[in-house]
């Protein structure tokens, strides 16, 4: 078959490169709508095709084991099935490379950000969706590209190996999707992106739970004005002024800060403040074999609608956006030996964002799945393993191109039990571990021998601390 009359047929296919796995997700309805928006349709026939390409960087991600060649097999692969005799290497080497610099990062981000729009948790605290917001760094190649546009942070010895991205996530608790997420320079704020996440998507059906490195005042004053709850975790430096005892460890406190006001309002290119105050709720409690009381500030202020205790327990779940990235950076993303180890492989910075918001896309497409088939099996998200059901998607994509629709519907059942298969056998406790790390290089505590097996139950831990005295 002539190479012309091969890459008219990859053309004409190429929406197939998206397997038949995600098809109920309308995923090459979305792709078709980002590229709409986005002015990025290919205006020529070319075996890339724009929703091929778009694929191929969300594929990059799935199979981040392989080499982008690879990855481009296992996608011609599926393809074959309507062109019988498609070489495996249907294209130059340097054709994916310049098709994906003609697509730019654009397309992905509004990708990104229409599927997310479909993630809408239930009602799971007392009528309440609850969110998890947190910061992670990314790594990627070192070229001078690279470093300019993320920086490369500052390390013990020097700087670090490699030029890092800062992400910040807003995370769905319940079914760890990723419903916003924001990517720049790892200078970036954290304080910021959450602040631009929260009053685009969140309202007053919403509570979001924040670590210690997020409250401000100007945070705690947003939420008010949106009437988003929140629960976050207050560090030494806040002072609380004691207002009325609620009951052990629970009070009425008034914290008081500063807002910066906008540039405009400056004088003289010196910055100005306004002073803001505002009562809230304060949770003390304690953690055995713990010095320091933890405590968690809140604007729930009713204590009868919302026990201290019941509070303490839900802010665990904060937990879940620590998991989102482990399941992203450790499992979803891993590089095989003798590969570069860095999230992304990318060494120019559109293509780093590319990439990145590629990676969003395929962990929440996988996300939906296990969503999907626990709710069909009446299991709670939380039980399905994700290492599990990502090698479940991973050996059926392969599957179903030019198939009926009986064998469709027929393997869409399949998946979605093979899927529900992956239950974990228990539940997972509320265990509390030991801060240590096996090399000693950070901040924490080296791990000895009596660090061994050292998991303990958080709900056996906790106590709420005593009164606190009015001020």
């Amino acid at each position: 078959m002539k190479r012309s009359t091969i890459h008219g047929l990859m053309a004409r296919v190429s929406p197939q490169a998206v397997p038949y796995v995600f098809a109920n997700q309308g995923v090459t309805k979305a792709i078709r709508g980002a590229l709409t928006k986005t002015g990025k349709h290919s205006k020529k026939k070319c075996p890339l095709n724009a929703i091929l390409v778009v694929w191929l960087v969300v594929s990059m991600n799935l199979y981040r084991s392989l080499s982008v060649p690879d990855v481009l097999k296992e996608i011609t692969k599926r393809l074959r099935k309507k062109v019988p005799r498609l070489s495996l290497k249907p294209v130059t080497k340097e054709a994916p490379v310049k098709a994906r610099k003609r697509l730019g990062s654009v397309p992905l981000k509004t990708l990104f950000e229409d599927l997310a729009e479909r993630v809408d948790p239930q009602l799971s605290f007392r009528g309440l969706r609850t969110w998890g917001v947190d910061g992670v760094r990314f790594t990627m190649p070192d070229t001078p590209e690279n470093e300019e546009a993320f920086g490369r942070p500052k390390a013990s010895r020097g700087t670090s190996a490699f030029p890092q991205m800062l992400g910040v996530a807003l995370v769905d608790t319940v079914s760890r999707q990723i419903r916003a997420a924001e990517l720049g320079h790892h200078k970036g704020s954290e304080r910021a992106a959450c602040l631009r996440m929260m009053k685009k998507h969140l309202g007053a059906w919403d509570l979001l739970l924040l670590d210690r490195g997020f409250p401000s005042i100007e945070i705690f004053e947003a939420c008010d004005q949106q009437g988003v709850k929140f629960l976050a975790k207050l560090n030494s430096r806040w002072k609380p002024k004691t207002i009325r005892r609620l009951g052990k460890g629970d009070s009425l406190v008034r914290v008081s800060g500063k807002i910066l006001l906008p540039e405009d309002q400056w004088k003289s290119g010196r910055r100005k403040f306004r002073k803001d105050e505002l009562i809230l709720r304060l949770i003390e409690f304690r953690v055995r074999g713990k010095k320091k009381p933890v405590r968690l500030i809140t604007n729930l202020l009713d204590h009868k609608q919302y026990p201290a205790i019941e509070l303490v327990t839900l802010y665990h779940e904060r937990w879940e956006c620590e998991l989102v990235y482990d399941e992203v950076k450790t499992h979803l993303v891993a590089t095989s030996g003798g590969s570069l180890d860095t999230t992304f492989r990318s060494k120019f910075p559109d293509r780093v964002l590319q990439e990145a918001y590629g990676l969003l896309v395929a962990y929440n497409l996988v996300r939906e799945l296990i969503v999907e088939a626990a709710a069909v099996h009446h299991l709670d998200p939380e039980r399905i393993s994700f290492v599990e059901a990502l090698h479940v998607i991973r050996m059926a994509s392969r599957d179903l191109v030019g198939a009926d629709a009986r064998a469709k519907r027929r393997f869409t059942r399949q998946l979605l039990d093979d899927i529900a298969d992956c239950k974990l056998s228990r539940s997972r406790r509320n265990r509390s571990y030991p801060r240590v790390v096996r090399i000693k290089m950070t901040k924490f505590k080296l791990k000895r021998k009596h660090h061994r097996g050292e998991t303990r139950n958080f709900l056996d831990l906790i106590s709420l601390c005593g009164y606190r005295r009015a001020a």
